[in-house]
């Protein structure tokens, strides 16, 4: 009974560790803080994460290319800081920690709006979407592995996404800014590129965790 105890307490104690991370993660964006959100992510092995349809960055350095380069240059160095604003909440969540409890599964919807600059004017945005991640626990603190951004809705404040537009429902527009270093860009395509259209039909992606004993590549939220 008392070993029961000891691991609930700790299962809940790794889930409230990963809660704050995440939440650490949205504030440090929001503020854009990109070089210091590499902090969060892990050390021990090779990174993945993939945003949307801008695609996948793979590697130990992975982190470091996507958040401290991509994020800062399309932020506040390739276009002015002035007026930029990303904000992403989280919601929904639902968390499992491995029985063996070094990894770790989870899985928030995120309501969010953006002020960014398209086509060289400051464009007020909805962008609504989800994350699906995957941690490991480096030294005793929990840390990202995989990070995953599934973006559901992107479109300007005024236009309601039912609208019918043009071309593909992913196509963002020139978020990636003239003079982007060619080491900040992604290294492969995104694996999974679906957006609300009015011809849309909602999937269940990403998927919740299911409780499990170990980690399993297989299951990992960036392929």
């Amino acid at each position: 009974m008392q070993q029961d105890l000891e691991a609930m307490v700790s299962r809940l104690n790794d889930i409230q560790e990963i809660t704050n991370l995440m939440g650490r993660y949205e504030f440090l964006t929001t503020a854009n803080m990109f070089t210091e959100t590499v902090d969060l992510f892990a050390k021990s092995v090779p990174q993945k994460i993939e945003i949307g349809p801008l695609g996948v960055w793979d590697g130990m350095d992975a982190a470091w290319r996507c958040f401290h380069g991509f994020h800062n240059w399309t932020s506040k160095i390739g276009v002015p800081v002035e007026g930029q604003m990303m904000q992403h909440t989280l919601a929904t969540p639902v968390v499992e920690v491995a029985g063996d409890g070094r990894t770790a599964k989870g899985v928030w919807m995120s309501p969010g709006h953006e002020a960014r600059v398209l086509g060289g004017k400051l464009t007020a945005l909805w962008v609504w979407g989800a994350y699906g991640e995957d941690f490991i626990k480096e030294d005793g603190r929990w840390k990202i592995r995989n990070h995953h951004v599934y973006l559901n809705i992107i479109t300007p404040f005024h236009v309601p996404w039912t609208a019918e537009k043009p071309g593909d429902a992913g196509d963002i527009g020139d978020i990636f800014p003239p003079g982007l270093p060619d080491e900040y860009k992604p290294d492969r395509p995104s694996t999974y590129t679906w957006m609300y259209s009015p011809s849309a039909v909602m999937e269940l992606v990403p998927v919740p965790p299911a409780p499990h004993d170990t980690y399993e590549e297989t299951t990992d939220y960036v392929q």
